[in-house]
């Protein structure tokens, strides 16, 4: 979702009243309040990612279950109760945060 976020921030698909390829990029008729959820969705991103890394390394299901099988553990885990909250905090509202990212920059006026 990021790297196709990025692609679409740096594309270039305007066109000037003749026709020809603009150097205009979507980034650039992004408004200030589109541009503060872009920035805060993309760098929450680093929390979720983090909170991704604590969840291999500690072994906690609540939150990613797919990946705790994948793991190969299996019932509870190894997980304390307060490693599991600490994912879930750090993962759910950055992760929500990142998916409210694709909105801003649809309604982009073009």
């Amino acid at each position: 979702m990021v790297v196709a976020a990025g692609a679409l921030l740096n594309s270039k698909p305007f066109r000037t009243p003749t026709g020809e390829a603009s150097d205009k990029r979507v980034v650039d008729c992004l408004a200030p309040w589109q541009r503060s959820i872009v920035y805060w969705g993309m760098t929450g991103i680093w929390v979720t990612l983090m909170s991704e890394a604590a969840n291999a390394w500690w072994g906690t299901q609540w939150v990613l279950k797919i990946a705790h099988g994948a793991a190969g553990l299996t019932g509870d885990g190894p997980a304390e109760i307060w490693m599991e909250r600490v994912v879930a905090i750090a993962h759910k509202p950055f992760a929500a945060l990142l998916a409210t990212v694709v909105g801003p920059i649809l309604i982009t006026p073009f």
